[in-house]
Formats: C-alpha cells, sequence, structure tokens
C-alpha cells in the first residue's frame, strides 16, 4: 500500500487548499508555521490571490491609513471580502471614501461586522444607505451594540432603507442597563411605515426585541418571508431609573395572547430553526398554539425562560405534542420555582430517547429556582454565567468566545472552572468577592486563546440597584493575584480593561508583553482625573512595551472651557509619547453617555488648540472629536 504523506502532496491541491483561507489567516498559519520551504513558498504565492479582510490591524497609524487607501487599495479592492468597522478614526475614513467611489471601491464584499458605538449616528446612516447599494454582494451583515439608543436607531435607518442580506446579526455585547434611564418609552422598537416592512432576501436572522410583541409586529407585516433560522432575544435588562428610590426598575412586560393572532397573516412560511432567549413560557406557549408556521419546525431552542410552575411546563408537553411534527431536535434552558416537584414521567418525556436531562438548584442572594435544561448545551447561549455554573452544566461545549462571568459567591469553584474557558477569545469578568482569597493552583492550563480581558472589582450586575459601598469590593490584595494570573496564563492577551485604582497595581509588576490595547474606566464617583506624572509612571514601555492603543472611559470630561481641556489632554498626550514609543492612538471620553458642550464654538477652539500643539511633534497626526465629544489623536 503507498502512503503520501501531507507535505508531498501536489503544489496545485496545496494551492487549491489555500484559497479556502483568507489573507489574514493564511498569514498567521501556514506562512508562520513555515513546515518547509516548498510550503512556505506556495503559501507566500497563495497571499497573493486569496481573499483579503479590512481591520484596524491593518492600519495602525495615520501614515499607513493614508498609504494604504492612495497606493494599494486600487490594486486590493478586488481581493476584499470582508469588512471589520471596530475602530472610530479608519472606520470613520473608509466609509468617507466608499461614499465617494460607491461599489467600486468594495466590488466583491461579502461580510461586513460593525461595532455600531465607535460610528456617529451621521457615519452609521451613511454605512446603512452603502449596505442597501451593495446588497447584491454583500452576504452577511453583524451589528454589534452597547447602548439601546444606537439600536433602535440602527434598526429604523435598516427598515427605512430595506436593508435585507441572507445572514443579518443584531446583537447586544453589555446589558444595556445603564443606557435606558428617562428616555424609555413604553413604544416598540419598530415605526411601522406606511408601506410594507420587508426583510425579503433574509435567510438567518438574529435580533434583540424590547418585549415579544415587537416579533408579533414583524410577522404581522410579512416582513420575514424567507427567513428559515430565527434567534430571537428580549432583552429584560432594559429598565428606567427612578429618582425617587434611587433604584433602577424594571419597565412593564406586554404577554402575548390568542387575541393578537386574529389575522390571518401570522406566519413565517420558510421557518425550520426557532431559538428563543429570555421569552416567558407563557408567550412560547401561545407561539407554538397560534403560529401557522410552527408544525414544520425541525429545531427548537428555549433559553432562561421563567416557568411558573409545573402546570405549564405540561401545557408546554402537550402543545409539542399536538403541533410540533417535525421536531428534530430540542433544547432548553428552563428556570422553575424551587419548590416544583418532577414526576418520572416529566423527565422520561424530556429525554426524547436522545437527549439527558438534569436538574439543580440555584440558591443565591435573590431567588432559589431549579434550573432544567438539556445536554449539551452551548454555553454561548447565555451571556452571563455566575459562579459554579460551568460545574453545573458539565458536558458543556467548550468552544466558548465571549462570556461573562460574574463571581460573587463561591470562589473555591473558579479552578474547576476555569477549564471550560480554554477557547475562549472575550472575557468579561466580574469578581466581587471580601473574605475568600483566591487560590490559583492549576491556572498554567488556562486562557491560551484570550485576547480580550475585561476585568471589574468594584460592581456586580445582579445589585446593580444598590448605591455604590467600598466594602462590597474586592480587597487590593485579592485583586493583584488575579491580574497576575491573567497576566501569566494569557500569553496572547490584546486587550486589557481595567479601572484606574487597578492600573496603579501594575506599577511595580512585570510587563505585560503581548497587550497592544489599554482601556482605563475612570470612576464617575469619585471624578477620577489621573496625574500625568503617575500616569507616566505605570504606562511605560517597560510595563507595556507593544502598547500602541491607550483610552480613558466611562467619566466624561467637559469640553467647556476648552482651554482647561486642551491643557489636561497634552500634558496626558506629552507624557504617554515620552514613555511610549509605539503608542499611536489616544482616546479619551471613549464610551461616554451623550453631552454637548455651551458655547458649541468650544469644540472648535479646542480642536485647534489640540492640533497645534500635535502637529509641533507628529505632522502627520490626525485628531478628530466626535459628535459625542469623544477626542481621538492618532498618530
Amino acid at each position: 500500500m503507498t502512503v503520501t504523506r501531507l507535505e508531498d502532496l501536489p503544489s496545485e491541491l496545496w494551492l487549491e487548499l489555500f484559497s479556502y483561507f483568507t489573507w489574514f489567516q493564511l498569514n498567521s498559519t501556514w506562512v508562520e508555521w513555515r513546515l518547509n520551504n516548498r510550503i512556505h513558498k506556495l503559501a507566500l504565492l497563495a497571499q497573493s490571490r486569496v481573499a483579503f479582510e479590512i481591520t484596524p490591524m491593518l492600519l495602525r497609524t495615520w501614515d499607513q491609513c493614508l498609504s494604504y487607501f492612495e497606493h494599494q487599495h486600487s490594486t486590493m479592492a478586488h481581493r476584499i471580502t470582508s469588512l471589520v468597522l471596530d475602530e472610530p478614526i479608519l472606520s470613520r475614513e473608509i466609509i468617507r471614501r466608499w461614499m465617494e467611489n460607491d461599489s467600486s471601491f468594495f466590488p466583491r464584499i461579502r461580510r461586513c461586522t460593525v461595532f455600531v458605538e465607535l460610528i456617529g449616528h451621521n457615519m452609521l446612516s451613511n454605512l446603512i444607505r452603502l449596505i442597501h447599494q451593495n446588497k447584491s454582494t454583500l452576504h452577511s451583515l453583524v451589528m454589534y451594540f452597547n447602548r439601546l439608543d444606537d439600536y433602535e436607531y440602527t434598526l429604523r435607518e435598516i427598515i427605512s432603507h430595506d436593508v435585507s442580506v441572507h445572514t443579518m446579526k443584531l446583537m447586544f455585547v453589555e446589558d444595556g442597563r445603564h443606557y435606558c434611564e428617562n428616555r424609555l418609552s413604553s413604544n416598540t422598537f419598530f415605526d411601522i411605515p406606511s408601506h410594507l416592512v420587508a426583510f425579503l432576501h433574509t435567510v438567518s436572522f438574529r435580533l434583540s426585541l424590547r418585549r415579544i410583541a415587537d416579533l408579533l409586529i414583524l410577522i404581522q407585516h410579512c416582513s420575514l418571508p424567507r427567513v428559515q433560522y430565527l434567534h430571537v432575544t428580549v432583552e429584560k435588562s432594559f429598565r428606567k431609573w427612578n429618582e425617587r428610590t434611587r433604584q433602577y426598575e424594571e419597565l412593564p412586560c406586554y404577554k402575548l395572547c390568542s387575541n393578537d393572532f386574529h389575522s390571518s397573516l401570522f406566519d413565517l412560511p420558510d421557518l425550520r430553526t426557532f431559538h428563543l432567549q429570555q421569552v416567558s413560557m407563557s408567550d412560547i406557549i401561545v407561539l407554538i398554539q397560534h403560529l401557522a408556521s410552527i408544525v414544520r419546525l425541525e429545531s427548537l431552542t428555549v433559553v432562561n425562560s421563567n416557568v411558573k410552575d409545573r402546570d405549564e411546563l405540561n401545557i408546554f408537553k402537550t402543545s409539542m405534542k399536538t403541533r410540533l411534527y417535525c421536531l428534530r431536535k430540542l433544547k432548553f434552558i428552563l428556570n422553575l420555582p424551587d419548590d416544583t416537584v418532577f414526576e418520572d414521567d416529566d423527565l422520561y418525556w424530556f429525554n426524547l430517547g436522545h437527549r439527558g436531562i438534569q436538574y439543580e438548584i440555584d440558591k443565591n442572594e435573590t431567588e432559589s429556582k431549579i434550573v432544567l435544561y438539556t445536554l449539551p448545551y452551548s454555553l454561548n447561549c447565555q451571556r452571563q454565567v455566575r459562579n459554579n455554573a460551568f460545574i453545573q452544566h458539565s458536558q458543556i461545549e467548550r468552544k466558548i468566545d465571549y462570556i461573562q462571568w460574574v463571581v460573587d459567591d463561591d470562589p473555591l469553584s473558579i479552578e474547576n472552572s476555569l477549564v471550560y474557558l480554554q477557547n475562549t477569545h472575550f472575557l468579561k469578568w466580574f469578581y466581587v468577592i471580601q473574605k475568600s482569597i483566591p487560590s490559583p493552583r492549576s491556572w498554567c492550563l488556562i486562557f491560551p486563546f484570550l485576547r480580550y480581558v475585561e476585568l471589574n472589582f468594584e460592581e456586580n450586575p445582579y445589585t446593580s440597584g444598590i448605591i455604590y459601598d467600598g466594602t462590597r469590593s474586592t480587597p487590593i490584595s485579592h485583586r493583584s493575584i488575579l491580574l497576575e494570573q491573567i497576566r501569566i496564563n494569557a500569553p496572547s492577551l490584546q486587550c486589557l480593561t481595567l479601572s484606574w485604582d487597578d492600573i496603579l497595581l501594575l506599577e511595580s509588576g512585570l510587563p505585560w508583553s503581548s497587550l497592544d490595547q489599554l482601556n482605563i474606566r475612570l470612576s464617575v464617583r469619585r471624578q477620577d482625573v489621573p496625574d500625568e506624572s503617575l500616569l507616566g509612571r505605570v504606562v511605560t514601555g517597560k510595563a507595556f512595551p507593544q502598547l500602541r492603543y491607550l483610552s480613558f472611559g466611562r467619566r466624561r470630561f467637559r469640553l467647556a472651557p476648552p482651554e482647561v481641556m486642551a491643557q489636561r489632554v497634552l500634558s496626558w498626550f506629552d507624557i504617554l509619547i515620552s514613555s511610549l514609543s509605539t503608542l499611536s492612538i489616544f482616546h479619551v471620553n471613549k464610551r461616554c453617555c451623550y453631552y454637548r458642550s455651551k458655547p458649541k464654538s468650544a469644540i472648535g477652539t479646542l480642536m485647534t488648540l489640540i492640533r497645534q500643539h500635535v502637529h509641533l511633534n507628529n505632522p502627520s497626526a490626525h485628531v478628530i472629536i466626535h459628535s459625542n465629544e469623544e477626542i481621538i489623536i492618532w498618530l
């Protein structure tokens, strides 16, 4: 028998294999691996042919950005299939040039990923218009949101411009509770225009809703005629601020009933996969009983659904028996009252012949509940996991890209839970424990693929309505232990987000050699204003030898009077330039709530003062002040 080794495959087959990679994927794998001289040369040859993608990692300075668009883009445009807009200055420049050149700028664009918070409303409107103009080539549109007002505005723009591509994902990456306040009304997301609203070409659709009634509006207006995969999340964290009680309060929730389905237009004719997240069981039952197309459903996933009692669970079972004839896959996570008593018949029925079933009691300060779920269960279904939820779901899938983890009890379970984060890229970690000392004995195997970490030692999202109390935060000694473990065990870490107090803990520590982005979260309550000399000692080339992006966020600095703000920004800028030779972007007022300085001329004066000073040292530097008064200096 002839044995053929991988390296003996013909060159034509290798080139065909490489055609399935993008330029960046090929460069970070086969080119860097250098398996042998022939394969390495073939990989370099394939780089000039494969698909290309535009990301901020490609253009790190303003000079590189201008040089690329003026000298290289015209020859690369036909190869660009993917566009990522997650950096404000580059994103605005791309949108501006795209508007000037129309479809010829990205003639083969297939996928567009947008982080909306980094683009102002004016540029966002232009982007939606461009997406509509390029819908014949565009296959996938993915948009991430942090703020409710951005989400509502974008959704209205998408509807008004009739944007519809094969795959659309409109997702929150934050819970949104701090952005709602008193501006929220009881209206739905959708302002239905006089003509028919329709996502005519969308086959896979993922979106967030304020209430399940918004889904009925889409269905009733025949807006989803070709949808086969539908993922709906009801954002239960939308709240309003009550000035009298000084706490966030839940908005009223609208429940479905059979009378809502009187119209004969209610249908999703091609629906085959239905994913419902944070939708109550009573609403799910109404959908199953009255949505005509549900009988053709092949896959149903229900995540974090509250069930009133065992009787409601039995109604759910009965509805499935009588309506879901074609169902092949059922996955769910159901929350029931802690006094619910299951019988053997219940568990046997939910097993469905090929799925195991377990239930756990989750005891915490606010509630007691039974969690009933199928196995295996993808942790990607949950945005937020609390304490030892990793251990409870012992057979969860290991590939987890994004997770928010809250640890406010039982720190001894951390070591076992970390095993399930070996493939995680983004970790948002709330660690709020005052007494128990973390004991990282076997952390050396964790976090090999971790790229983005956001740590918060003071706030607990489960108790956000409680007025801040410093005694509730994690002690300084515990914070140092956790930070050191992340530094050691995350060799690929690129982005770190910490509070200003926690940044000070890194002053005398060892360097973070792989980190190229540092986001400093300032305290609103204590009115943090970092001292430039202290900033220079902490953020240095010795501590962060590869740092190119530094931002101040959460606390807003007013731009008026402009002379005071210019002096503050430039004092920071000067100390950073002298301490960090790699720095290319400095960002102030990042992710702060909207505010407009008075008088309006303050922005123009501030821009002039900053530009004059920055251009003395770097004539090619670029300064931008966004409409929400974020200041960005790009060297």
